[in-house]
């Protein structure tokens, strides 16, 4: 597995040990039924991060909101890369590359390799809530994977 940046190293190891165990059998999986490592491309934000990356849907009224007690609007959906040490959470998400052609001198995942990664870990992985292990969606940034566990 290689990271998009060295700071997500940093990221990586304080996540959530179920979050580190899927990432790196999605790793294991990717060199063994395509010949390469996976790419990571995001694992925790914080409240701030969460708060710019939904700007737009927070200002719209398009997502679920909290008040912090001076009043702020915050961003209140979802949160599974969610990095709040003072409250002790921890990610419990991780965010994989998907495109042809390279980047780091790592070979990102096919659109054809993302699906059929995300349909065997949604497979062998699969969440007590019945929700998705694992998502190949875009968020505004481009296509990607990502992967959660429950926690």
């Amino acid at each position: 597995m290689k990271a998009k940046t060295p700071d997500l190293w940093v990221e990586f190891k304080r996540a959530h040990p179920k979050i580190i165990a899927m990432l790196f059998y999605a790793d294991w999986y990717a060199r063994e039924q395509f010949g390469h490592e996976i790419l990571l491309t995001d694992v925790d934000r914080t409240q701030e991060g969460y708060d710019q990356t939904y700007a737009k849907d927070v200002a719209g009224g398009f997502c679920p909101t909290f008040k912090d007690r001076d009043g702020k609007l915050h961003y209140g959906g979802f949160r599974p890369h969610l990095y709040d040490p003072i409250n002790g959470v921890r990610s419990h998400a991780g965010d994989v590359g998907v495109v042809h052609g390279t980047l780091n001198q790592v070979e990102r995942l096919t659109d054809k390799e993302a699906r059929q990664l995300a349909a065997h870990i949604n497979e062998f992985w699969p969440r007590s809530d019945g929700k998705p292990s694992a998502l190949y969606h875009d968020t505004g940034s481009g296509m990607h994977l990502h992967l959660q566990c429950v926690v």
